[in-house]
């Protein structure tokens, strides 16, 4: 998650960040998954798509997909949106 600048300490961490991106090693579910995480797509959605693409993996898959993007907010690299059609 991009950092905020409120001193020269925050502004050292800003240039770090954006500098030095995260970088992970996705499989192939991974990066399945963060091709769809497109701001538009739900979480629902994104499982749905994965299990239909990964149909020998259909009992782990939603599971994996949580898992997966709870990993990514984590780092701070993916952030959820409440749509209101809740």
């Amino acid at each position: 998650m991009q950092p905020g600048i409120r001193d020269v300490q925050s502004l050292k961490d800003w240039v770090h960040w954006a500098w030095h991106p995260t970088r992970i090693r996705l499989d192939e579910l991974g990066s399945s998954i963060w091709r769809r995480l497109d701001g538009r797509a739900t979480l629902e959605e994104i499982a749905d798509a994965a299990q239909h693409d990964f149909p020998d993996q259909m009992g782990a898959i939603s599971e994996r997909v949580a898992e997966f993007i709870a990993a990514l907010r984590t780092l701070g690299l993916v952030s959820f949106v409440r749509t209101g059609d809740d």
